[in-house]
């Protein structure tokens, strides 16, 4: 990473969502393929459906899309990871706040998506 890049991004919430984006996103990923893949072999029993697996996947992939990338855009706008004082009629960084309420919609996204895998797990 270029310093000029480090010196925009530091302290702010673009760290915060990328850790999100890369622990929430690629690494849950993995492991609901990992349960996928594990799950008949234990329990004896095929996947009721490996097109639904798959979709959960997906649904996963854009939930998790859906809720990081508005708080990047805000923490590009400058928006800090933290703040020691909150000013509740002026807050400086109004617009990024309501950046980041849009994105919660993703959050919603990716619950869908842990429905969907008990669904296939349970032979829905």
């Amino acid at each position: 990473m270029s310093y000029a890049m480090n010196a925009m991004i530091h302290n702010t919430s673009w760290v915060t969502a990328h850790f999100h984006l890369i622990y929430g996103g690629a690494v849950v990923i993995v492991y609901f393929a990992i349960a996928y893949e594990l799950w008949p072999r234990l329990t004896g029993r095929p996947l009721a459906s490996k097109r639904l697996a798959c979709c959960q996947l997906w649904i996963w992939f854009w939930g998790m899309l859906i809720t990081t990338v508005p708080w990047h855009i805000a923490g590009l706008m400058g928006q800090p990871r933290r703040y020691a004082i909150f000013d509740y009629p002026d807050p400086p960084c109004y617009e990024s706040f309501q950046t980041l309420y849009d994105g919660s919609l993703g959050t919603l996204v990716a619950g869908g998506s842990e429905t969907s895998q008990r669904l296939v797990n349970e032979g829905y």
